[in-house]
């Protein structure tokens, strides 16, 4: 029968874990041999955490029943599901009647400049405190445009042939910050939120409000982005509140990017107060990827990097596999090429017929449809919790592998991709400790996070084309 190897090495374990018949059909893998070695002694980035954003849907699924809205969040943010870590708050502009589809318009809490009428926001806060609720604990606070006031049309969907749309005037900026700032203290205050981000800018380098205005949106020059950030880090500094700010939400790892960060980041007051880089990762290839993080890594070695925002821009009710593997491979190159901190998918839930959702649920049926994308997101998110660290890991083969050491280094989380055909995997120890699979939890075309136990000779099987975490214990 063929095997799989796996060696694990703190300095040095080695683990090989070979196929069994566990999966009936599916046990039927190429003649041929891999091995994944894992040195837990090669140490990465450290894991901040696994997330996606309530942006839109609460605007429907806030007034579901109870019971159908506890089910969505708990597929979300408990170990029903994808136990996410963080939750993306999207901050209201304003009315928005520009913005073409109601579904995306956010709430006018601002009344007067400097006063709020937060209970116009009840529909996404009912969402926020129900999964507070849930025990998450890391919020990201997000804006996508200044409001109308300060605007040089008065449309939260962009500017005049997607131009910069933000008053081009300090007291402008400094407007916005106090906005940001007032609104992050409510809602941390209100729901008791322990660890706060706050994101001003979301996307600059996208023409916003040019050709469409199906959602909120702000052009930002890479000089306009600094401006802004930096009245954001001065208004917290007066203030003399610690909310940790990050930027810019980049759309690509390509192109702007480089501009934005090192406006921002040749910045000295920016500079001295913001850690985090924020990307998104749409159209950008493993080699953008690689091209951006060695030109950061070189000129910003103090600073970290985030993946904040993710979907697959295609139309299609998908809830099958594909999907799934084309998101697990995303997800790899940022944590493993990239070096991400956090990994954070865009919407937690949508209406459907777009691969823009972790969860389908539709509006008036209030069916509930959740897609391979929330369970490879929980491949990832169960089992790689805050405070990890990616370790050391490689392959011989075809498959693509990743490995997290638990934050008491007692354990490790290995993520396998396999494109291809079914493979076997059996632990063996060396270098003096042992390693033994506790587990294994399958996403393929049929299976939903399925745990897999080992069997009597400590095997387990990975099916084609399928996403699996395997859990070791280190003795």
């Amino acid at each position: 029968m063929p095997t799989l190897l796996v060696r694990v090495t703190r300095s040095l374990l080695a683990l090989s874990l070979p196929l069994c018949p566990l999966f009936g059909a599916e046990s039927a893998a190429k003649d041929d041999a891999a091995t994944i070695s894992v040195d837990v002694s090669e140490r990465h980035q450290r894991i901040r955490g696994f997330g996606a954003s309530g942006a839109w849907w609460p605007n429907y699924v806030a007034e579901f029943p109870a019971a159908d809205r506890d089910r969505l969040l708990r597929l979300l943010f408990t170990e029903a599901g994808a136990d996410l870590s963080i939750y993306r708050y999207n901050l209201p502009a304003g009315e928005g009647l520009d913005v073409t589809d109601p579904l995306r318009r956010t709430a006018q809490v601002e009344i007067a400049p400097g006063k709020y009428d937060f209970s116009r926001d009840w529909k996404a806060q009912r969402i926020l405190r129900e999964v507070r609720a849930l025990g998450v604990e890391q919020f990201v606070l997000f804006s996508k445009s200044p409001p109308p006031r300060l605007l040089r049309n008065g449309k939260v969907s962009g500017g005049e042939d997607g131009g910069s749309n933000l008053r081009n005037e300090p007291e402008a900026r400094a407007d916005f910050a106090r906005y940001l700032l007032d609104l992050t203290a409510y809602y941390t205050k209100e729901f008791d939120l322990p660890r706060v981000v706050l994101s001003p800018i979301n996307e600059p380098q996208w023409r916003w409000g040019r050709d469409r205005r199906h959602q909120e949106g702000c052009f930002y020059t890479p000089a306009e982005l600094t401006a802004t950030v930096r009245a954001l880090v001065e208004e917290k500094q007066r203030r003399g509140v610690g909310v940790e700010i990050e930027s810019s939400e980049s759309g690509e790892w390509k192109n702007l990017n480089h501009d934005f960060a090192r406006a921002m980041f040749d910045d000295p007051v920016i500079a001295a107060d913001i850690r985090t880089y924020a990307v998104h990762s749409y159209w950008s290839s493993p080699e953008d990827r690689r091209k951006f993080v060695r030109w950061f890594r070189e000129r910003y070695p103090d600073k970290a990097l985030a993946m904040t925002e993710y979907c697959q821009m295609e139309h299609g009710h998908d809830l099958g596999i594909d999907s799934g593997l084309r998101m697990a491979d995303v997800m790899h190159e940022d944590l493993v090429v990239a070096g991400v901190e956090t990994w954070q998918w865009w919407l937690c839930v949508f209406t459907g017929g777009y691969k823009d959702a972790l969860i389908y649920a539709h509006p008036k049926t209030r069916k509930i449809e959740p897609t391979k994308r929330l369970w490879t997101m929980a491949n990832y998110s169960r089992f790689v919790r805050p405070g990890a660290t990616r370790v050391g890991a490689s392959v011989e083969g075809d498959l693509r592998v990743s490995a997290y050491l638990a934050p008491d280094q007692k354990g490790v989380a290995l993520v396998i991709i396999n494109h291809g055909e079914a493979r076997l995997v059996r632990p063996v120890a060396s270098g003096g400790r042992e390693a033994r699979v506790v587990d294994a939890w399958v996403t393929s075309a049929d299976l939903d996070l399925a745990r897999r136990a080992p069997d009597p000779a400590g095997r387990v099987a990975l099916p084609a084309r399928s996403i699996t975490t395997i859990n070791l214990t280190l003795r």
